[in-house]
């Protein structure tokens, strides 16, 4: 996608990063109930489900209650649902062909900062009138691609992409942690080979050679006895 619009770094690009605030927190229950019941007819089927809405709350608004609980299976289905109206609009009604989102946060690209700048004012109205959510004020920015766009954990480049230094420093503390830990006994072999795994897999998607090669020198354990 990157590489399209950019063609391949030789045109100017940009991205509009944005992200909802206190999204989980934020969620209504009502209109959750009635974009599920857009699928959804059968009545057993949606009395479990309210159930299950219905069993957490953040607080109760002048627009009925809001919440729903952050790191729950339904939960992350529940957003999905939610968000895809934002997704129906800023495809369909604003017709934009390069749109990403993660969750609650998402980018839009363009070759036009101008253009970017101004739909901000239009996603705001939307989520506020349909959703009842707000953007993160302090999360709105505009990045033009040579200064590499932070998504999801990586920045992304025309031609490649690196993991965000954060991303990085806690990928290296928390695999130091559990090296620790292997060495005291508290965790086996085929644990902490686990975790190194989990962590290349994210590095995968990376173009960070260099650094694969020193997490995988000073952590790797793996032997006949680990599979």
């Amino acid at each position: 996608m990157i590489g399209k619009i950019s063609a391949n770094g030789k045109l100017p690009c940009y991205a509009l990063k944005m992200d909802i605030k206190r999204f989980f927190d934020s969620v209504n229950h009502q209109i959750l109930k009635i974009l599920i019941q857009k699928s959804i007819q059968e009545e057993k089927t949606l009395s479990i489900i309210n159930s299950i809405i219905d069993s957490f709350k953040v607080s109760i608004g002048a627009s009925g209650e809001v919440g729903i609980p952050l790191g729950n299976i339904t939960s992350q289905l529940f957003a999905n649902l939610y968000l895809h109206e934002l997704d129906e609009f800023i495809k369909h009604k604003l017709r934009e062909q390069y749109y990403l989102r993660y969750c609650d946060d998402f980018i839009i690209l363009s070759r036009d900062r101008s253009h970017l700048t101004s739909l901000i004012a239009l996603i705001q109205e939307f989520l506020k009138k349909n959703l009842q959510l707000e953007l993160h004020p302090k999360k709105v920015v505009i990045r033009k691609l040579t200064q590499g766009i932070d998504f999801v954990g990586y920045v992304l480049f025309a031609k490649y992409i690196l993991l965000r230094n954060k991303t990085k420093q806690r990928m290296k503390k928390r695999l130091k942690e559990a090296f620790e830990f292997f060495l005291i006994g508290k965790i086996d072999a085929k644990a902490m080979d686990q975790r190194l795994q989990s962590y290349l897999g994210i590095l995968s998607h990376a173009n960070q050679h260099t650094f694969t090669q020193v997490i995988k020198n000073a952590y790797w354990v793996r032997n006949d006895t680990v599979n």
